[in-house]
Formats: C-alpha cells, structure tokens, sequence
C-alpha cells in the first residue's frame, strides 16, 4: 500500500522543521505563509523568532503593525504579512477547524486550508501544491497538464491518503517531492514508492508532467 510504505520512509528520513514539534493551528497556520514561495532554510530562522515575540494570535493581534512588519522583513511578498495579521484578529478566540470556516479568512487559499487541516486537526484532506501534484502525475504517468488531470491525480491523492494520520501523509509527500521527485532532479533508486509509479516504469520519470510551455 503505497500510504503505508510511504508513512515508513517518513519515519525515518523526515526533515527537522521547527513547525513539525506541534499541531497547534496558529503555528501551522505561520508555517505555511512563511512557506510561500520561500525555502525552508530561509523560513525556519524568521519562523523561531517570530513564535518567540508572538506565540499566539492573541498576542500578534494586540502587536503594533509596524513591529510586526519588522520582524517579517527580508522575507518579501509583504502582503503575507499584512494578512496574517487581519486574520490574527479574527482567530484570536477559537482558530476555525473547517474548510468553509478557512478559506474565508485573508491569505489563506485552498492548499493552506487543506494543510491546516490535515496536521493541526488530522482531518481528512490533502493540500496539493506544485510538489504533491508532480507527485501525483508521476505515479499515474499523466504527461499533459490539463484540468482534466489535476483533477485525477487530486481524487488520486484523497484516495490513497492514509486515514489515520493525514498530518504525517502530507509532509511526507512534501518531503518526497522536496527531496527525492523534484522537477528536473530525481532519485527514484530510493524512492520508498518507486513501484508504484508509471514514471519511473517508463524510465524518464523528468518527462512527466510535460513542461510548461513560454507563452
């Protein structure tokens, strides 16, 4: 069973991220805006101070903007900032623990919801990002990029979720993608799921997706 091979790996080569020591949702919640479209290495040093000034929404929402503006700066895309404290303000009391409740809150889109969910609440459901999607093509060996196929690797991915632990099953997939099935780079040797993909079968795994095409 692929969730349960994959699950094994994890336990063993997971990465030390600070965000991973707790299921509390705010510190999820930081985690992942921090995350994107910024390396990891970046991230956990802004991430340890900023849990350290505000460990909780209460506290980031009674801040002044400006100090909270500061200890974000160097990270870029600024408007993450901004968002997390409009949302600070509204979860303070009671962090929502629904999709519907989520995704209404500012900054947070679909994947974060998803994510959120599945570690801080292990509940049932799987963030999908560029890497998890890659993923996905690859074991299904879909080249073209289409919704059609998003859509398939995205029920794909529900389905063979492990159940009883959806939190480790999703940053499990993002350290396989991180690590071992990125983009243009690929260690399949000692993939804990090589044989289960058609990529890998075909012997170009790189080829799957087909490359986005410039415009």
């Amino acid at each position: 069973m692929i969730s349960k091979k994959l699950l094994r790996w994890y336990s063993l080569n997971k990465r030390d991220l600070p965000w991973r020591v707790t299921h509390d949702p705010y510190k999820i919640w930081i985690s992942e805006i921090m995350l994107q479209q910024t390396q990891v290495s970046t991230v956990i040093p802004y991430y340890n101070k900023w849990i350290n000034k505000f460990p909780n929404a209460t506290k980031l929402s009674k801040a002044n903007y400006n100090d909270v503006l500061k200890l974000w700066e160097g990270l870029g895309y600024y408007s993450r900032c901004k968002n997390i404290y409009k949302t600070s303000h509204l979860v303070q009391k009671n962090f929502p623990d629904s999709y519907s409740e989520l995704i209404k809150l500012p900054g947070i889109g679909d994947y974060t919801a998803k994510t959120i969910l599945a570690i801080a609440f292990d509940k049932n459901q799987v963030g999908i990002d560029t890497n998890l999607e890659r993923i996905g093509f690859r074991l299904l060996g879909l080249k073209k990029r289409s919704r059609f196929n998003q859509n398939k690797v995205k029920k794909f991915l529900e389905k063979i979720q492990d159940k009883n632990n959806p939190g480790d099953f999703n940053q499990a997939l993002m350290d396989l993608g991180s690590n071992i099935c990125q983009s243009q780079s690929v260690n399949c040797r000692v993939c804990p799921i090589n044989d289960s993909c058609r990529a890998f079968l075909s012997l170009n795994p790189v080829d799957y997706p087909a490359p986005i095409k410039p415009k």
